[in-house]
C-alpha cells in the first residue's frame, strides 16, 4: 500500500469512528468506550476519550482539527504495554468480531451512576469545548488552529478582545476564547 493509500485510509477510518462515536441513544452504549489499535497504541476517540478521562484516568487529550475530512476530533492515546492497567475491575472487554483491531469496554454499572444520557451527552460536549484545536496538515504535523489570527504583540492580543462580541458566541466559546488569548499572551510575556 502507498503511503497515499494508506493516509486517505486513515482519514476513512477516523470519519467512520467520529460518525460511529455520535450513536450514543442507550445507557449502555453511553457506558462503552471503543479502543482502535494503532501501532503501538490503542486511540479512544470523542465519547470514548471522554469516558476513559473522567472515569478512568486523566490522559493527556489532543482535539485536532483535520483539513483533509474538514472536521475536528477528540483522541487520547493509551500504550498498548499498559493497556490492561486502565481497564477497570468487573468491566467487560471484548474484541469487536469484525476488526480485531477495535476492543470495546462496557465500564460497570457502579462506576457510571449517571442515568440519564442526555445529562452525560451535555457534560461530554462541555468537556469537548474546553479542549484547545490543533489544525494537523496532511503529512502529520500539527500547529495551532487559526494560525494567522494569532496577534504577534500585546496590542494585537487587545485589538482580538475588543472585536470579540460576546453576543455571538455561547459561553463554552468564550471560555476557550479566553483561553487562547491568555496562552497567547503568556508566550507574549
Amino acid at each position: 500500500m502507498t503511503a497515499e493509500q494508506e493516509f486517505f485510509t486513515k482519514m476513512a477510518k477516523i470519519t467512520s469512528v467520529i460518525d460511529f462515536e455520535k450513536q450514543r441513544g442507550s445507557l449502555l452504549q453511553c457506558r462503552q468506550i471503543h479502543y482502535f489499535s494503532e501501532g503501538s497504541f490503542f486511540h479512544a476517540y470523542e465519547w470514548s476519550a471522554w469516558l476513559f478521562v473522567r472515569y478512568i484516568k486523566p490522559f493527556n487529550v489532543n482535539r485536532k482539527y483535520n483539513q483533509t475530512i474538514k472536521n475536528d476530533y477528540v483522541v487520547i492515546g493509551v500504550p498498548g504495554s499498559k493497556f490492561d492497567d486502565y481497564v477497570p475491575e468487573n468491566a467487560s472487554v471484548v474484541k469487536d468480531a469484525e476488526d480485531e483491531r477495535h476492543i470495546i469496554v462496557t465500564l460497570p454499572e457502579p462506576l457510571v451512576t449517571e442515568t440519564d444520557a442526555k445529562k452525560m451527552d451535555a457534560d461530554y460536549q462541555a468537556w469537548r469545548m474546553t479542549i484547545p484545536i490543533s489544525e494537523q496538515k496532511d503529512k502529520g504535523q500539527t500547529f495551532s488552529h487559526n494560525l494567522s489570527d494569532h496577534p504577534v504583540s500585546i496590542t494585537g492580543v487587545m485589538k482580538k478582545l475588543l472585536d470579540f462580541d460576546l453576543n455571538d458566541h455561547s459561553p463554552n466559546e468564550t471560555v476557550q476564547f479566553l483561553k487562547d488569548l491568555k496562552r497567547q499572551l503568556t508566550s507574549l510575556i
